[in-house]
């Protein structure tokens, strides 16, 4: 993402726990002003904005980038864990529609999205013979097994739609479990209790995942 003079990036999802680390590596980076967007502030300090910002609501998204040159789209429901699976179809599709949407509308030129590597369906695919080489990469064809991972793939879709019709600049991250700064223990392996077999366990610390998000 080029950091030109007087850049304003804008980051959804801004209080999880990538966006924070989104936040931290922005400023560090020297981005002119980072807004922070999402339904619970973060920390003060860590962004020059914060803004309250419901993602399926069109009039908060449009609102809330208006004057960005860039968005950084991490703001989602992150697994069926605590929601049922349709609701969390429909929050982060609407979401992610309405962020695209709104880019184009106000000629925003950039957007780097949040996707995940639940796309593949990884252990499913690993069972059944799917999976040739690991680590896995691209090549990899996509098998969504859970509603969660079906809205990161129609994401995905959208960012394309816009690119591609409309000249979206738009990149789509495909990310791991993330282990936050905070979550090693003392051999520095992580130390969520989370079943990462669905991943083939693999994990990725949070400020690597927001130095790509800056650099995509």
């Amino acid at each position: 993402m080029p950091e030109g003079d007087g850049m304003i990036i804008a980051v959804t999802g801004a209080s999880g726990r990538i966006g924070r680390a989104t936040l931290a590596e922005l400023k560090a980076s020297g981005i002119a002003e980072v807004w922070a967007l999402d339904r619970s502030l973060p920390p003060s300090g860590l962004a020059d904005r914060s803004l309250y910002c419901d993602l399926s609501n069109p009039g908060d998204v449009y609102g809330a980038i208006a004057g960005a040159d860039a968005v950084i789209h991490l703001g989602a429901h992150a697994s069926t864990a605590h929601h049922p699976g349709e609701q969390v179809y429909a929050n982060n599709g609407s979401a992610t529609a309405n962020v695209v949407a709104a880019c184009i509308a106000l000629r925003i030129p950039r957007m780097v999205y949040a996707s995940s590597i639940t796309v593949y369906g990884l252990d499913w695919q690993a069972r059944h013979g799917g999976i040739t080489h690991l680590p896995a990469d691209e090549t990899v064809g996509t098998r969504p097994d859970d509603l969660y991972a079906l809205s990161k793939l129609a994401g995905e879709q959208v960012v394309s739609l816009g690119a591609n019709e409309h000249g979206l600049h738009g990149a789509s991250l495909r990310i791991a479990m993330v282990v936050g700064e905070d979550e090693y223990d003392s051999r520095g392996r992580p130390r969520d209790d989370r079943d990462a077999s669905g991943g083939l366990w693999s994990y990725v610390d949070a400020r690597d995942v927001a130095q790509a998000a800056r650099l995509a």
